[in-house]
């Protein structure tokens, strides 16, 4: 008889242990299910008071859309269609005077012009001028070759006159942004 209490005495202990460990895992299941079934009504929750929000707006978004005039709306997308037409117009339109505004703010005052030529298409003015010595030429050519409007200029047809003012031939390239409207 001891042999049989010895015997039976192991087992009771394992199954001891695994009825221990598996009511663990049984409780542990049993408040995992609590949690995941609180998560979803949450969510459950949460979705029901988005899709009311979604409704009271959409509700607020037609009422301010009754209240909103469409005539007023289609004249304001008419004259925003005028303005974008306008605006566009104006960045491609080119402005030859800003050919004059160049010559007025870059001519030295001792130089005068003669004759006049303008090239649009090369964006080429020359001119024949005169000025009253060598070195005023050369500041001439300075001052244009300075402006960052300018791409090049050439000069030549050097000559003296009977009164000792010097006689020359000036071209000048200005960049294509010269002809562009500038900004206030």
């Amino acid at each position: 008889m001891p042999d049989e209490l010895l015997s039976k005495r192991p087992a009771l202990d394992r199954a001891r242990i695994v009825t221990q460990g598996g009511e663990w895992l049984f409780t542990f299941s049993i408040v995992a299910f609590i949690l995941i079934i609180l998560a979803w009504g949450g969510l459950f929750l949460f979705k029901k008071t988005l899709v009311t929000n979604a409704a009271n707006w959409r509700e607020q978004i037609g009422i301010l859309e009754k209240e909103l005039r469409p005539d007023l709306l289609n004249q304001l997308f008419a004259i925003s269609n005028r303005l974008s037409a306008a605006r566009e117009v104006l960045t491609n339109h080119t402005f030859s005077s800003n050919v004059f505004a160049l010559l007025e703010k870059n001519t030295h005052p001792q130089v005068f012009y003669s004759s006049f030529q303008y090239a649009a298409d090369t964006r080429t003015i020359t001119l024949t001028a005169k000025a009253g010595s060598y070195r005023i030429v050369a500041d001439q050519i300075t001052i244009f070759e300075s402006d960052p409007q300018v791409e090049r200029v050439s000069f030549g047809g050097l000559s003296l006159d009977d009164k000792g003012h010097v006689g020359f031939k000036l071209s000048v390239i200005f960049k294509p942004s010269l002809l562009k409207i500038r900004p206030q």
